[in-house]
């Protein structure tokens, strides 16, 4: 699912000048909040790993289109 919208970004807010790097961004955003939250040693690594692989998704889709 995560793969898909990042197509549908690339390719529609795309057009309004919405880059890869913006969005990469607003991904580190939101888990720079969570990483602020009282999370349990398992639950952080369990988000440092989703960081990673949605940002890997990210430069996937925009490197394939």
């Amino acid at each position: 699912l995560a793969v898909q919208e990042f197509a549908w970004a690339r390719d529609v807010l795309g057009r309004s000048g919405v880059t890869e790097q913006h969005q990469a961004s607003m991904v580190r955003w939101f888990f720079e909040a969570l990483r602020r939250q009282p999370l349990a040693p398992a639950e952080s690594e369990l988000a440092g790993e989703l960081e990673r692989h949605f940002l890997s998704a990210l430069r996937q889709v925009h490197h394939a289109g």
